[in-house]
């Protein structure tokens, strides 16, 4: 057998590396995560809750110690103080940030971009409404190229159903960037006596 043979021979016991671009791995992982089906979770509508996010901004006629009775409604937006993700810390990615929805590498720094809400004109949430579910489902996701690389942008739905139906949908758009390199730059409060740094 020639030298040039024996190469070709063993060279094909050896199968290239299969190379993914960006928009097939964020294919794969949302073909993947649909096939999961729907992330379930469940809450009560809670006047302390209300309270306490009234306290916070200040906007509320139910400020300090004064609950709201039940069947007063839920202002818009205000479903964000109930739902908390119930992770242990182990569990959560780098930024804190829980990883149902968490593209995998290269795409890991992510950016709020926004979100869409719908209500229920006929059926708004209330203070007292127990067992309400909250179906969480990725809508779908694309990559983008921008100054930053491929960037994978993700629509995840969050539909709300109390005792009487749907209610609402809050459906936002995150932004995964691909890791960059961290800036050298010293940044920092100057004092008279002392300079604090932040890390980098």
């Amino acid at each position: 057998m020639s030298l040039s043979k024996s190469v070709r021979t063993f060279s094909k016991c050896f199968k290239k590396p299969r190379h993914y671009s960006t928009v097939q791995v964020l294919r794969d992982w949302e073909t993947k995560t649909k096939a999961n089906g729907n992330e379930i979770t469940f809450d009560e509508i809670t006047g302390s809750q209300f309270n306490l996010l009234a306290n916070t901004l200040g906007s509320s006629d139910f400020l300090n110690e004064k609950i709201p009775p039940k069947g007063t409604i839920v202002p818009p937006c205000w479903h964000h103080v109930y739902f908390p993700p119930r992770t242990q810390e182990p569990d959560l990615a780098a930024d804190g940030y829980e990883t149902s929805y968490f593209p995998p590498k290269p795409f890991s720094q992510r950016m709020w971009v926004g979100a869409q809400l719908t209500w229920s004109v006929d059926n708004p949430l209330r203070v007292g409404d127990q067992n309400v579910m909250m179906k969480t489902s990725l809508d779908h996701a694309e990559v983008r190229h921008g100054r930053m690389g491929d960037s994978a942008m993700v629509w995840i739905n969050k539909d709300i159903e109390n005792q009487h139906g749907w209610s609402m949908r809050e459906q936002r758009c995150l932004v995964y960037h691909p890791e960059q390199p961290s800036a050298n730059v010293a940044r920092g409060l100057i004092g008279n006596d002392f300079q604090i740094f932040s890390p980098d």
